[in-house]
Formats: structure tokens, sequence, C-alpha cells
């Protein structure tokens, strides 16, 4: 049964603190660096990453090192596919702060852009040992998991984070996945309602509860399922 598992790749660092670090008493090339790093933040929140990295690499320029400028970089070189990139610029960042969770997060991500499953499952176990309640981490780790066949501790990681976040949908999704691939469908269709009923227009969970109730022979609940993921997905590559 074909299954369509969702991207949970999200690393982006909080505008928080680089506003945080703009306002410090700072000299005038790291006023100037800050400043390019709150509009790079502002241009990926704008969905405009390009812009995010030239900034980036301009506040780098004046003040090499410069922690949020990394940060904000490694993100827009994800968003962009340039993952080798990222890879280099979250072992800048892990070079001075190896537990730096956000930054073993988004270097899991890269990895597993680049189909080095294994590693980015270690490298997402890392991140979550840095900041045990790194949810995103927590998902990204239960993701790898389950596209390199190890369904059981996938299926366990999501359990762990809906025992913190029972309403978080993408975690039930990704639960529903996993239990597909261990042929326990009538656990997998319970998970995929849950996600349905904590997101109603999440169209993949609708269209992967209508395989598994297909696969049950659920006929008329199968077609429901279908119909509203139809009606969802209109512009979805299936």
């Amino acid at each position: 049964m074909s299954t369509l598992a969702a991207s949970a790749f999200s690393a982006t660092p909080s505008l928080g603190w680089s506003l945080e670090a703009a306002n410090k008493p700072r000299g005038t090339h790291a006023r100037k660096a800050d400043a390019w790093v709150v509009e790079a933040l502002g241009c990926l929140d704008c969905n405009d990453p390009q812009r995010a990295s030239t900034l980036c690499q301009r506040a780098l320029n004046l003040m090499p090192g410069h922690y949020e400028a990394l940060h904000v970089l490694a993100q827009s070189q994800l968003t962009l596919g340039q993952a080798e990139g990222c890879l280099q610029t979250t072992a800048q960042i892990l070079a001075h702060h190896p537990h730096d969770a956000v930054a073993l997060n988004t270097r899991g991500a890269a990895l597993d852009a680049l189909q080095r499953l294994e590693e980015a499952v270690e490298t997402y176990r890392l991140a979550c040992r840095a900041d045990p309640l790194f949810r995103d981490a927590e998902q990204n780790m239960a993701l790898a998991l389950d596209k390199i066949g190890r369904h059981e501790e996938a299926e366990e990681a999501y359990r762990q984070v809906l025992a913190r976040h029972p309403v978080d949908a993408e975690a039930h999704y990704g639960q529903g996945n996993a239990l597909c691939n261990l042929r326990r469908n009538q656990e997998a269709v319970d998970c995929f309602r849950q996600a349905v009923t904590c997101r109603p227009d999440f169209g993949l969970a609708w269209f992967n509860l209508g395989n598994t109730l297909l696969e049950l022979k659920r006929w008329d609940e199968a077609i429901e399922a279908y119909g509203q993921s139809s009606t969802l997905l209109q512009d979805h590559d299936l």
C-alpha cells in the first residue's frame, strides 16, 4: 500500500534571539550584521530563502562566525536544496556549540535530504538529547527511522511525541504510516482518524486513511475518505 510521508523538516531559528542580539550594546559592524540577520529572518518568513542567504553571507563577511547568521544561513541553504552547503554551515556552528539542538536538527535534515539516513537518525538523536522537548527533532528522527525500515522504532518515537502533544496531527499521521508499514492496519486507521480530527484539512492523512480502509475492505468508508482527500489535494501530485 502506498503511503505519503509528510516532510517534518523544521529548524527555523526564533526571531527573538536575533532581535535580542540586535538590541544589545554592540559595535557598528556588529549592529549592521545583526540588522541583516533580522532582515534575513523576515525573508525566510516571506519564502525568499535566496535573499536570506545573501543577507547572511553579507553579515558573515562583516562578522565571521556570527552565530545567528550561521543559523539562518543553514536554514536558507536547506530550503534552497543546498544540503552540502548546509552541512558545512552547521559544522561551523557545532565546532563551537556541539550541543546546539537547532543546529543538530538542521544538520540532520541536510543529511536526510542527501539520503544519508542512518547518519540523519543519529544526528536527530543527538538533537533530542541536547533538548529532550524538541518536537521537530523527535518527529524528524521518527520519519527518518520509518524511511529506513525501522518501523517499530519509528512508531515508538511518534508515540513518545504524542504522550506530550496528544493533538499533534503530524505525529498521529506519522504513527499511522509506521503502523501501515508494520501491517497493523486497524491501529493505523485510528491514527489517521486522530490526525484528521486534529486537522480536518489534512489531505494526506485523509488519503492514507482511504488507502488503509481499502486494505481492510471497508469500501464505503474508503470512498468517503478519498472524497475528502480529493477535495483537499486537488493540486497535489499523488
